[in-house]
């Protein structure tokens, strides 16, 4: 193999990573979302438990 081909097969090699792991990243947000929200919002609930805030306490 030549230099060049080596390089080339590099990059679509890279390239096919990179495609796999975006298409993975994109799959596991749509899935898993709702719930990552939804634990937040129970963080942040848990957090201004107790706060004299007037947007809490409503």
């Amino acid at each position: 193999m030549e230099k060049s081909e080596k390089l080339i097969l590099a990059r679509v090699l890279v390239g096919m990573i990179s495609i796999a792991i975006v298409t993975l990243a994109l799959l596991l947000y749509n899935e898993y979302s709702d719930l990552f929200y939804e634990q937040v919002e129970h963080l942040l609930v848990q957090s201004m438990i107790g706060s004299e805030s007037p947007l809490v306490s409503q």
